[in-house]
């Protein structure tokens, strides 16, 4: 059996990617954790792509990663 975390407990990880191929479970699995852990959750397609899945230019987009 699994030990639950405890979001209230300070945690040295501040951020955890997910990488993985299309339909794989990656968002499920990341709101799971985030749901567990406290730690933000954001999708980075909401960031890479502008209105109808255009693509955001490169460099804008590293600097919308760095905010994060």
């Amino acid at each position: 059996m699994r030990k639950k975390i405890d979001p209230s407990t300070p945690s040295k990880i501040s951020r955890i990617m997910i990488f993985g191929r299309p339909g794989s479970g990656k968002s499920t699995y990341a709101l799971a954790l985030h749901k567990e852990t406290n730690i933000p959750l954001h999708h980075l397609d909401k960031h890479f792509f502008t209105k109808n899945w255009v693509e955001r230019n490169t460099q804008e987009f590293l600097r919308t990663l760095c905010k994060i």
